[in-house]
């Protein structure tokens, strides 16, 4: 899944995750907005398991990917 759904935070789906103007060293992430019951603030940015980045916005550009490897993302919706 793409949203944590262990918590109440994320009540919309986030599988619109895509990856775009991919190089061999980063890759732009984007998603459609997620909502719940007292208001997104915004997203954490997990790669592999870890937690990389926080983000206001419905976007994120990761520049510290290695060539040939495979990642894997998820995005998790938090409010305030």
């Amino acid at each position: 899944s793409l949203c944590d759904w262990s918590s109440d935070v994320c009540s919309s789906d986030l599988s619109s995750l895509t990856a775009n103007s991919i190089t061999n060293s980063s890759a732009n992430l984007t998603w459609t907005a997620s909502t719940d019951n007292v208001g997104v603030t915004g997203y954490q940015i997990w790669r592999d398991g870890q937690n990389i980045a926080t983000s206001t916005m419905r976007n994120y550009n990761d520049s510290t990917l290695t060539s040939g490897t495979t990642y894997s993302y998820t995005i998790k919706a938090f409010d305030a």
